[in-house]
């Protein structure tokens, strides 16, 4: 997990920032997303969604709400990253201070961390299970590193306004 290469900072996910009236993250409206193995959802019925601010971020695999652009943050200067872990699988992720609609699972790990400093562990959608990304906590406060492929701001539920 050691490759970096990283998009200009402050410029919001998919090149548009948090306000503007294009989605940002329209372009990750791609194909079904293939649920983590083993992995279950976690939300029963009946229960709630996270309350969430303007600019949500869903999943889209189910369109659960996850987060928001109002919870952007720049990690070292850098709100997205793109980054390869030991396999040679590269990811292109936004960091969000926030994720309400992510579920940290597993042991945290420092190692092949990407940020010096921070241990991490999977982040699951809460709803469907699918891998959102990873939890970093550690000697600066924590975030979430969200594979931005794997969220949309479409939609509310998986399939609308596709």
């Amino acid at each position: 997990m050691t490759e970096t290469r990283q998009r200009g900072a402050s410029r919001g996910i998919g090149g548009a920032g948090v306000g503007s009236p294009e989605p940002a993250l329209r372009w990750a409206r791609r194909g079904p997303v293939a649920p983590v193995r083993g992995a279950r959802p976690r939300r029963r019925a009946g229960q709630a969604s996270p309350e969430l601010p303007e600019g949500r971020v869903h999943c889209r695999a189910c369109g659960a709400p996850i987060t928001s652009e109002a919870y952007l943050l720049a990690v070292e200067g850098q709100e997205v990253h793109d980054r390869t872990n030991p396999f040679g699988v590269a990811f292109t992720f936004g960091c969000f201070t926030e994720a309400p609609g992510a579920e940290p699972v597993g042991e945290a790990t420092t190692r092949h961390s990407w940020f010096a400093g921070q241990a991490w562990r999977l982040a699951l959608c809460r709803a469907c299970g699918i891998h959102l990304g990873w939890q970093f906590e550690g000697d600066a406060p924590g975030f979430f590193g969200l594979i931005l492929d794997r969220l949309t701001t479409c939609c509310s539920t998986a399939g609308e306004g596709a």
